[in-house]
């Protein structure tokens, strides 16, 4: 008798747990909604940009190194080109003859491969006259051929590794061209920060060159782009600038000026040394756009614009199948929809398949419990 009273009760907590679960899902899941529109989807990035006047220049090293000799002084005029600061380039030097004498070796090297080369050439050519009259064996021409081959490969390897190291040395000779620091105006000397036997680098201003007699600044806006977007900017084109303001945020517009044709290191805020080219814009500053230089602004760069795109956030986007996916709402029940992805910004990703204007799509597809087909409850505006 007791057995059955132990089976009884395991049916009832068996139902009650069964109803409590059936009751759960037909209750539902609370989310979060997005109701997809069309829009217009600006792809773009921004950059830290600071207002500096065309009449003065804050002169920098490129690299850390120590200053050998300072040729000017406070006050002093100089000229477009003058040599400023001298930075020691022992180190520099060392490693050009270190890289020259590999250079020779290499040299050298190609040049006995080659004679190694036309004598395997020379001898495959003879061993394959010789092996169509059939007095050599075809043994004897494969192994010529092979060693034929094998010297053509060391002759490309050799030459290859020549050109890395050519390479090189172009590298550490432009490097130490940089370490000549020269003035990118015609100005006076102001700041004077460079001492011999100090430090110099990226983030150390030398001195400022200040332009002779004008009147009103003129002011540009510049701001460093990483290589990897650079060759989405091309003079004249139009950005978006933003100045913070503690009540109300002053937005402008202005085209760039000028490229850099190089790229400069630079350390990114996580310690990261990166590749960057600095970026000169004209900005349209009227009167009552009271700023001068040292201000820093953000500078947006628009790279395309997909017009009355439908639109749908980033974060509801997941993979279902190997496909994209998002979960959208139907009948008050979540629905795995496969979806096509257009053009994307960090934020939003144009649907381009498998979904409607004035769909309801979930913003978070990971919430515990979602699934195709469970009920879900939302609040509407």
């Amino acid at each position: 008798m007791k057995r059955n009273w132990k089976i009884i009760l395991v049916a009832v907590l068996a139902v009650v747990v069964a109803g409590i679960l059936a009751f759960q899902y037909l209750e539902g899941i609370r989310v979060e909604v997005y109701r997809v529109g069309r829009y217009d989807l600006v792809e773009s990035f921004t950059e830290e940009g600071v207002l500096v006047s065309e009449d003065e220049r804050t002169v920098y090293s490129l690299y850390q190194a120590g200053i050998e000799e300072v040729l000017v002084e406070e006050g002093d005029e100089v000229e477009d080109g003058d040599l400023l600061v001298v930075l020691d380039a022992e180190e520099l030097e060392l490693k050009l003859s270190e890289l020259r004498s590999q250079l020779r070796a290499v040299n050298s090297e190609i040049a006995m491969t080659r004679d190694s080369l036309e004598t395997a050439e020379d001898n495959y050519e003879r061993i394959e006259v010789l092996y169509q009259r059939d007095w050599a064996t075809k043994i004897e021409l494969e192994e010529a051929e092979k060693h034929k081959k094998e010297m053509r490969s060391a002759v490309e390897s050799l030459e290859s590794q020549r050109s890395a190291i050519s390479a090189q040395v172009q590298t550490v000779e432009h490097r130490k061209d940089n370490y000549r620091i020269k003035a990118p105006i015609a100005g006076v000397v102001v700041d004077l920060n460079a001492e011999e036997k100090g430090v110099a680098g990226p983030q150390l201003p030398l001195m400022r060159l200040l332009k002779k007699n004008e009147v009103e600044q003129t002011i540009l806006v510049e701001t460093r782009v990483l290589t990897r977007d650079v060759e989405e900017i091309h003079e004249g084109q139009q950005v978006e600038m933003v100045f913070e303001r503690r009540d109300e945020d002053l937005k402008f517009s202005g085209e760039v000026e000028k490229i850099a044709s190089y790229a400069e290191k630079d350390i990114s805020p996580l310690g990261l040394e990166e590749e960057r080219v600095t970026v000169t814009i004209d900005p349209d500053l009227n009167d009552e756009i009271n700023l001068g230089p040292g201000y820093k602004v953000d500078v947006e760069f628009v790279i395309s614009v997909v017009e009355d795109a439908l639109l749908a956030p980033g974060r509801a986007l997941f993979t279902y199948e190997g496909e994209d996916a998002l979960m959208v709402v139907r009948d008050n029940r979540a629905r795995v929809r496969k979806v096509a992805v257009g053009a994307e910004t960090r934020q939003e990703a144009e649907i381009t398949e498998g979904i409607n204007e004035g769909d309801l799509v979930i913003l978070d597809p990971g919430v515990e419990g979602l699934e195709d087909g469970r009920r879900v409850f939302y609040d509407t505006d």
